[in-house]
């Protein structure tokens, strides 16, 4: 097995380089190389949907045919009512007290990307994981293509063995 690279501000600003030529926007407002001074109206909508998602995560705008993938459980889930359904699971149903603090905040013309600490209390049914009352940090990163004001595709990274740990259910 390989070394793991731990996911940094600089580690996704370089990943969003990567994919994506430039970087646009970074965390907490800094300059770094190609930020366009003059960021487009789709960029502005972009880091708007990304912001939404960290305040009040089901009520992003989700486009009807969306994909989103769970990289933690390798499971893909279609269409807006699943997407919403999976949404509720983790920072309604399942969790209360439900916080999530922003680490880094990246957007372009097509794509946000949003890498965050999701803190909750587990005092609902997760998943069919009963509940077990666990306070649980679990770091996540979202990457999300968006597309006439609404996200069209979810890539979600997180540890799911460190939330399973967190909650007690786990070595």
């Amino acid at each position: 097995m390989g070394v793991a690279t731990p996911i940094t501000p600089l580690f996704l600003g370089s990943l969003f380089q990567a994919a994506f030529g430039q970087l646009l926007t970074s965390p907490r407002g800094a300059n770094m190389k190609n930020y366009k001074s003059e960021p487009t109206d789709k960029i502005e909508t972009n880091l708007h949907i990304a912001r939404m998602f960290l305040e009040t995560p089901t009520a992003v705008p989700l486009a009807e045919e969306i994909v989103l993938q769970d990289l933690a459980q390798n499971c893909t889930y279609r269409k807006r009512a699943a997407v919403h359904r999976l949404l509720l699971a983790f920072f309604v149903e399942g969790f209360f007290e439900v916080k999530l603090k922003q680490q880094t905040l990246l957007a372009d013309e097509k794509s946000a990307i949003v890498e965050f600490i999701f803190f909750g209390c587990h005092n609902g049914v997760f998943m069919s994981i009963p509940p077990t009352g666990q306070r649980v940090a679990v770091p996540m990163v979202l990457v999300c293509h968006i597309a006439d004001g609404s996200i069209q595709q979810i890539s979600w990274y997180y540890d799911a063995g460190t939330l399973l740990r967190q909650l007690g259910l786990a070595l």
